[in-house]
């Protein structure tokens, strides 16, 4: 629904121009591109999950989840 609305602004500001004479590294766009289908992958799941478990067991398991990725990055930065 805002891609409309974000194609009219980028229109209005010359946004194509400047894409146009930017430089976008090959590693930068497979990690957007990992991100992305990332992205994808979990929503769907995400979906998925919901057609199997309750809600209230979908709210749980994100939140362990959540728990769970803060602390290896916690981990990750305390070894760098």
């Amino acid at each position: 629904m805002a891609a409309p609305v974000i194609m009219a602004i980028a229109v209005g500001s010359n946004e194509y121009s400047v894409l146009r004479t930017s430089y976008i590294s090959t590693p930068a766009v497979l990690a957007l591109s990992a991100g992305c289908v990332m992205g994808l992958a979990m929503n769907y799941f995400s979906w998925r999950l919901r057609e199997l478990v309750s809600a209230t067991s979908v709210t749980v398991i994100g939140a362990l989840v959540l728990v769970q990725s803060t602390s290896q990055r916690r981990r990750a930065c305390s070894l760098a």
